[in-house]
């Protein structure tokens, strides 16, 4: 299977607020491994990814989750690029 191994942090977060996630596929203490499949969820997740890492003047207690939706967009953008989907 596809996948993308992703940092906890953010992608709790997202899933915290309801949001449409990729299937966690196994994990670690600190990642997933994310289904890289799932067109839908992939780029819900990048969209809140690239607003948060747009907006890390947030908070100060903000900014792991900040660093963490960088990290986590990039993965994603990343595993697009390989193939040949275009990243938001």
């Amino acid at each position: 299977m596809d996948t993308i191994k992703i940092g906890k942090v953010f992608y709790d977060d997202h899933c915290e607020r309801d949001l449409i996630a990729p299937t966690i596929i196994r994990q670690t203490k600190a990642h997933y491994f994310i289904d890289g499949t799932d067109n839908e969820a992939l780029r819900e997740l990048l969209s809140d990814a690239d607003y948060y890492k747009e907006h890390s003047g947030f908070e100060p207690e903000l900014f792991g989750l900040c660093r963490s939706a960088v990290a986590t967009h990039a993965a994603i953008s990343k595993h697009l690029e390989s193939i040949g989907a275009a990243a938001a």
